[in-house]
């Protein structure tokens, strides 16, 4: 296998990663939104938005190389999202942020040959680190707040 098959084959690794990320089938999904929760609906719509540019940037990436983008994969472990606090789905949110931060940081290396694709790569590594990094202060901040006596 060739630097640009390697990079191919890489590239639709990470695209299988964010069609299969959470935050866009959260927001697909009928989710309660909680008072305790709206921050979250904010930062999740826009990493929906965000996980949908980002497989656009990597099937472009792929096509560019002369390869031809994977197929959508479903998944069904998500099923469970519909009628829930979005508030309980937070901490899934972040395992599933700290999946595709760890896949990205894997894959770096081996895109040095393409340094296009290493950049787009990086980026949106950067951006889950980002997101993560907000998902776990929205948590961290919700512990801290005292909870309201009921009346």
């Amino acid at each position: 296998m060739n630097a640009s098959n390697d990079a191919l084959a890489v590239l639709n690794d990470l695209l299988s990663g964010e069609q299969c990320a959470l935050a866009p089938r959260v927001i697909e999904s009928t989710v309660f939104v909680s008072g305790t929760s709206v921050a979250a609906l904010d930062i999740v719509q826009r990493m929906a938005r965000t996980s949908r540019r980002n497989r656009e940037d990597l099937a472009s990436m792929v096509i560019e190389l002369g390869g031809e983008p994977g197929p959508r994969r479903g998944d069904a472990a998500t099923a469970h999202l519909h009628f829930q606090d979005l508030h309980h789905l937070l901490p899934e949110l972040i395992r599933g942020q700290e999946r595709l931060v760890r896949k990205y940081q894997a894959a770096l290396p081996l895109l040095t040959a393409s340094t296009r694709a290493a950049a787009l790569a990086r980026r949106i590594a950067t951006q889950h680190e980002n997101d993560l990094q907000k998902l776990q202060s929205l948590v961290r901040t919700a512990r801290e707040r005292p909870n309201p006596a009921p009346a």
